[in-house]
């Protein structure tokens, strides 16, 4: 009988072991469950979404330009309905230029934005044709050391007859001007000027040329 006894208080003993093992294997994986979440948790929140920075890179075109007004448009949407009206948004910008209509249609929608909001553009290695009219839509225009800004005139191809043609070249002259009046309103040069630097090639300046002329604000 006493051994009986002795035979239960072990498995007893060992059941409650068993148990105490157990729930320390479960709090050891619930620990890491829990520092996997926070990491994750971390990691989300140190993107450049989080911190509402986009990064717009290569070509000036129609999918770049309606991916770039879609997500700043989620973005803007999102911090009014929170009531962060006022969060400032920055846009990194490399790239080569592109197509004149589609960057026209994204001047146009950042102008907006940075009426609602405050609106840092960063010139970041290249900035060049129509990327530089994209850059001056900041209420902060900076660029980076040892970027390059390259304005020129505006271009097209042009094709039909010899009217058609006069009225493309004019189409493109307009336009031109236009381009060259935004490049104009916070600078220190005037439409004209602006002009014959860029008329016929490529004028290229440096970081520091850039903030000079004043179509930066200053480097970073």
């Amino acid at each position: 009988m006493e051994d009986l006894r002795t035979q239960i208080l072990a498995e007893k003993l060992r059941a409650a072991k068993f148990d105490a093992d157990m729930a320390g294997v479960l709090a050891d994986a619930a620990h890491l469950a829990h520092a996997k979440d926070v990491r994750r948790w971390e990691f989300d929140t140190s993107g450049d979404s989080e911190e509402r920075i986009f990064r717009f890179l290569g070509e000036v075109n129609s999918g770049s330009v309606q991916g770039t007004i879609d997500l700043l448009s989620r973005w803007d949407r999102m911090d009014n309905q929170s009531g962060h009206d006022d969060r400032p948004y920055t846009l990194y910008i490399t790239s080569g230029g592109g197509q004149i209509m589609p960057g026209v249609s994204l001047h146009s929608f950042l102008s907006r934005l940075s009426v609602r909001r405050p609106l840092t553009t960063v010139a970041s290695g290249f900035c060049a044709s129509m990327a530089t009219v994209l850059h001056q839509t900041g209420s902060t225009r900076l660029i980076e050391r040892a970027s390059s800004y390259l304005v020129h005139d505006a271009s097209a191809g042009a094709y039909g007859d010899v009217h058609s043609l006069r009225d493309q070249a004019e189409w493109i002259e307009r336009i031109n001007q236009d381009l060259h009046k935004i490049l104009a309103e916070k600078s220190k040069l005037s439409v004209a000027e602006i002009g014959e630097k860029a008329k016929r090639k490529d004028w290229t300046l440096n970081a520091e040329q850039t903030v000079e002329y004043g179509f930066a604000d200053r480097v970073v």
